[in-house]
């Protein structure tokens, strides 16, 4: 195997008979609790879809939303639990050192074109074809949340929101040390999304297919 991904933990590396290298894309963490709600209201598939049809905001946040997962995950797992299930100052401390040590790239959703042309760099990928696939249509913007609701968010959430002030900083520095060709990358990035609407079709086609197919040899 040349390539493991998916929504995993830390810690791959330990299994594996050689080194490794790790990249990750760190999501903001009020945009996250907001995309999970309203992505388990539409995917009738979802574990909660069920509940987030009976539930506001707030009331899925504290009921079934994973809270801090990001720090959680990055952290690493120890010899319970794959994974720490509650977050602390020590789990959070874990995450930025891995962050900082065992990661060639760290990535931001919000900022994905300029996170694949820093991979496009880094990793010397081909990006012949680009677009954005399982965009909620039915959400609404962080702005129009309550602020009652964003505040205890952003409580609830504060592990997460310092990791992710810490990935934002790592992604930066990255950006900043090779400013000119991710520039010239960025510009290939933005050229890969312009298809025409059969180009479209075909790509998203072809996309699904492909998912379709990993899934598949995942289970086997």
């Amino acid at each position: 195997m040349d390539v493991f991904k998916g929504h995993m933990p830390f810690g791959l590396h330990s299994l594996l008979p050689r080194a490794a290298n790790y990249i990750t894309v760190l999501r903001e963490p009020v945009e996250r609790v907001i995309s999970d709600y309203y992505y388990a209201r539409r995917f009738k598939l979802h574990a909660h879809h069920r509940a987030a049809q009976r539930l506001n905001l707030e009331e899925y946040f504290l009921q079934k939303h994973d809270q801090n997962l990001q720090s959680r995950m990055l952290a690493g797992s120890n010899s319970h639990e794959l994974f720490p299930s509650v977050c602390n100052a020590a789990i959070l401390t874990a995450a930025k050192e891995n962050l900082a040590r065992q990661f060639i790239v760290v990535g931001l959703t919000e900022r994905f074109d300029e996170t694949l042309a820093l991979l496009k760099v880094v990793l010397g990928w081909r990006v012949k074809r680009y677009s954005s696939f399982r965009v909620a249509r039915n959400r609404v913007p962080k702005q129009l949340v309550a602020p009652t609701t964003l505040a205890l968010i952003q409580e609830r959430e504060r592990f997460d929101l310092a990791l992710y002030e810490c990935a934002a900083s790592l992604f930066e520095k990255a950006i900043a040390a090779r400013r000119e060709a991710v520039a010239a990358a960025l510009s290939t990035i933005r050229e890969a999304r312009n298809m025409t609407p059969l180009e479209s079709r075909y790509y998203w086609a072809s996309s699904i297919a492909r998912a379709a197919i990993c899934r598949a040899h995942t289970l086997l």
